[in-house]
């Protein structure tokens, strides 16, 4: 018997070699081959036939490539052949997962055969074991059928249903009791994120009052291909209104991610005097105001030194004796330009820097949301910046006026790219004086360079990751002195980013964190020997705010609150 059996498969090769003469070789291709042998390849899957497969495999017959109407070897053996076969087949690239013109698996057609040791096989060597047959039988119920428990996934439950209304009220009832999980479970199942409760609330507006900030950041999220004005009621009431006025019953740094999420996905630049008005009527703080809803006249920086047009001595006693009195100047008055006079000039102008981002950038964003070409808006080109592209903010009059302007901002006014560079320029005393700011990131850290008009010349401050540098360059006469502060020895410096000059592009300027980490400058240069250890210099580019104090308005119906803020 078994020389009978070894006969017949010297003959079968021999077959198959015969009507395919150039396997040996190699030089048929494959789409030859399998026309050719593909029949004998699978008799010999069907008759659990080993031997055969792995001479034909020697040969150089592709077995993964044979298959017909989506059965292939892997198929055959698993109704027909044994373990042995199929992991040999699976070693030779066969798809395990193909299916068949009925939808079947090789791990269903073993289990609809009842072979329950090729189906184990199939799974060991890596076969899925999900998908449903085009009949509707899944793995598991094949596998009971043919008495294998627990093989396979549990069928899914039957899909939850919802109604629109349905998912709408589950919605609104979970933005109202600050439960994000229903929230993300209403909006799966076909809720509308502008869903109206029974008052014409949208559920971002009652989240909004509530003050439930992970929910505003969920809806804001889902509205994200929406721009323009929120929704309304009666056209008074929207998201923002109500934000402000449960915000107005809690400390104003809750309410400030509200209102930065809400800005972040909406361009609200329109409505901004109407919700400063709101604010300011709810009793929050000139700071919140002027972060959030800048005023529309954009009011000229308060720079208070004087800005003599030349550098004589006599300019810099005036310059040293008003650093004086704002407590930033210990040296003497002796109209010489030092080191102590650049420190405390650069003390002096530092708080204005996130007034001077936020305003420019206000008026850059207003100036593209007008469009440049608006001959009717105060706003549009104002020329080139430093860098060479446009700059946008008010128009440049004949008139000296203060003015802000910016470059590198969209119409949002978010930062555009990796840089920004924003001015203020104005008039005082017949001369023109101008402060710019340019900001961006580069491989050392946080990087900035800003100058300004002082005493017949410039005054220069570059901070670069570990050092600060101060200059001044003068003409008339002609002067120039530089400091460069690092750390020395019992001196710590602390270099802060400005709360308002963040580059992120995600980031609308105004919603900002408002106490960057510092920057530690710990370079071991002593060209500069700098007692940093005394307040205020420990404290070098930090604005140090006292946090306004939490608004206690009347108790109210919050609806009724957020009405009367508005007719007021």
């Amino acid at each position: 018997m078994r020389r009978m059996t070894n006969a017949l498969r010297t003959v079968s090769l021999s077959v198959l070699l015969m009507t395919c003469p150039q396997v040996g070789t190699g030089i048929l291709t494959a789409q030859e081959s399998i026309s050719r042998s593909d029949a004998a390849v699978m008799a010999a899957a069907r008759a659990d036939d080993l031997d055969t497969l792995k001479q034909l495999a020697e040969a150089g017959l592709n077995l993964a490539a044979v298959e017909h109407a989506g059965t292939n070897l892997a198929t055959i053996a698993a109704m027909r052949g044994s373990p042995d076969t199929l992991a040999f087949l699976a070693a030779q690239g066969v798809d395990l997962n193909l299916k068949d013109a009925e939808g079947y698996t090789p791990v269903m057609r073993a289990l609809q055969q009842a072979r329950t040791d090729n189906a184990l096989k199939l799974h060991e060597l890596g076969a899925s074991l999900e998908g449903i047959t085009d009949d509707g039988y899944s793995v598991r119920v094949l596998a009971e059928v043919a008495g294998l428990e627990d093989f396979g996934p549990e069928p899914p439950p039957p899909s939850l249903q919802l109604s629109p209304d349905a998912a709408d009220t589950i919605l609104l009832k979970a933005a109202e009791f600050g439960d994000l999980d229903s929230v993300r479970f209403a909006l799966d199942h076909g809720a509308n994120v502008f869903a109206r409760a029974a008052n014409g609330w949208t559920p971002l507006m009652i989240a909004a009052l509530g003050g439930h900030a992970d929910i505003v950041r969920h809806l804001v999220t889902a509205e994200a291909d929406e721009d323009g004005p929120l929704p309304t009621v009666d056209g008074k009431v929207d998201a923002m209104v109500v934000a402000l006025v449960g915000g107005a019953k809690r400390d104003e740094s809750s309410v400030d991610e509200l209102v930065c999420s809400i800005v972040r996905t909406r361009n609200l630049s329109r409505d901004m005097p109407r919700y400063r008005m709101v604010a300011d009527r709810l009793g929050y703080s000139d700071a919140f105001l002027d972060k959030h809803f800048p005023a529309d006249d954009l009011p000229p920086l308060e720079i208070d030194l004087p800005f003599p047009p030349t550098g004589e001595p006599a300019s810099w006693r005036a310059l040293q004796s008003a650093l004086r009195d704002k407590g930033l100047y210990q040296g003497a008055i002796d109209g010489v330009l030092g080191d102590q006079t650049l420190i405390a000039l650069h003390y002096s102008f530092q708080p204005l820097f996130e007034r001077l981002v936020q305003r420019s950038a206000t008026a850059a964003a207003r100036a593209l949301a007008a469009g440049a070409n608006d001959r009717s808006s105060p706003y549009g080109e104002v020329g080139r910046g430093i860098s060479g592209e446009t700059a946008y903010g008010q128009k440049l009059g004949s008139a000296p006026k203060p003015v802000y302007f910016a470059e590198g901002i969209d119409n949002r006014g978010r930062a555009a790219g990796d840089k920004i560079t924003v001015t203020y320029q104005d008039a005082s005393e017949g001369h023109q004086r101008r402060l710019q700011l340019s900001q961006q990131p580069d491989g050392s850290g946080f990087y900035q360079y800003f100058h300004t008009y002082i005493a017949g010349g410039f005054f220069l401050a570059h901070v670069r990751s570990n050092s600060l540098t101060l200059s001044f360059n003068g003409e008339r006469p002609r002067i120039q002195h530089e400091v460069r502060l690092n750390l020395s020895a019992g001196s710590r410096i602390e270099v802060r980013p400005l709360a308002g000059a963040s580059l992120s592009p995600s980031r609308p300027l105004p919603c900002l964190p408002q106490d960057p980490a510092p920057i530690i400058l710990d370079s071991a240069s002593s060209s500069v020997i700098l007692d940093a250890s005394d307040e205020p210099r420990s404290r070098l580019l930090r604005i140090d705010e006292d946090p306004p104090a939490p608004q206690e308005p009347d108790a109210g119906s919050p609806v009724q609150d957020a009405s009367e803020a508005w007719e007021r």
